[in-house]
């Protein structure tokens, strides 16, 4: 029977399904399903050309797809069967790649593991990382899955950081998220989160083409003055304990977090050393080697006060 509009409205419901096979020679095994409940689905049969097995695809339900439509997209699957290509197995893998996409790892999971791993490696930039998180980062971008960010939503992010006032920082957040997506796109290549991290189905960065705010950041070279030492060293403002890791900050030149993160065991008093561990140190990724730090009378000094004063513990 050739179908037609008149054949196919006609086709009556009965107790169990049946099928009208169209007789058009054009387009083999296309036909209309009729359900008991009266719906009706245009369908391609054919052999696999992958597994030889015989299949049957739905094309779509009638009238919402007419009998001209239904019978073009029946002709092109068909051409894809002649090409050796199985629609079904086709169809199955898109369904699984949509199941797939919508199992993966949201920008909150690409932020938070890309922290983990920061301080698995005793990065010290974790903790900013996690800051600009929580302060910077919308919960409506966080939400959603990693791969699905673009270049408008990370300006979205950087812009008003930047229309702010703080244009470093703008930068500082671009580096830092470019780094959490190239983490991202590497993640199951590494053995330490193969199979651990999630799958983000990133295919590339989005941070990457997008330009910084400041062109170049301006250098650290300011240094202070010996009146503006005086007046810090001097100053009512601060307390004990900050003065006086100010004061040893100052004198020694040591960074701030080597200063505050100090132990009584690092410094060895008959020899006027202090040495500070090559892991505490910011360049423990380079070498391991302790930095010594050569102590005067005026550093034994300043030691003293903050023993009396008991204010490092270890």
């Amino acid at each position: 029977m050739s179908l037609s509009d008149k054949v196919i409205r006609d086709a009556k419901a009965k107790t169990s399904v049946y099928r009208l096979r169209d007789a058009n020679v054009v387009c083999r095994g296309f036909g209309v399903t009729v359900a008991p409940s009266g719906s009706k689905t245009f369908f391609l049969s054919y052999t696999s050309p992958v597994d030889g097995k015989r299949k049957q695809v739905a094309l779509g339900r009638y009238p919402k797809l007419g009998l001209r439509e239904a019978r073009i997209k029946a002709a092109k699957m068909r051409a894809d069967v002649d090409a050796g290509d199985d629609p079904a197995l086709a169809k199955i893998l898109s369904i699984n790649q949509k199941i797939e996409k919508l199992q993966q790892g949201t920008f909150n999971d690409l932020i938070d593991t890309y922290i983990e791993d920061l301080e698995m490696d005793g990065k010290r930039t974790a903790k900013e990382v996690r800051r600009i998180k929580n302060k910077d980062i919308p919960a409506v971008l966080l939400s959603r899955p990693a791969h699905a960010l673009t270049k408008d939503d990370i300006l979205n992010i950087l812009t008003p950081i930047t229309h702010r006032g703080a244009p470093v920082h703008s930068d500082n957040v671009r580096t830092y998220l470019r780094a959490a997506f190239e983490f991202g796109l590497n993640a199951q290549s590494s053995t330490r989160w193969r199979g651990i991290a999630p799958h983000f189905g990133l295919e590339q960065n989005p941070v990457a083409s997008i330009r910084k705010s400041v062109p170049r950041k301006p250098r650290g070279q300011r240094s202070l003055s010996p009146s503006e030492i005086k007046t810090l060293w001097n100053t009512n403002l601060l307390t004990a304990p900050m003065l006086l890791a100010m004061k040893l900050i100052l004198s020694t030149g040591q960074r701030v977090e080597e200063v505050l993160h100090a132990t009584w065991s690092e410094f060895d008093v008959e020899a006027c050393l202090w040495i500070i561990p090559g892991e505490r140190r910011k360049t423990r990724a380079i070498t391991a080697e302790p930095h010594l730090v050569p102590l005067t009378d005026l550093h034994l000094s300043l030691l003293d006060d903050v023993r009396r004063q008991n204010f490092w513990a270890s």
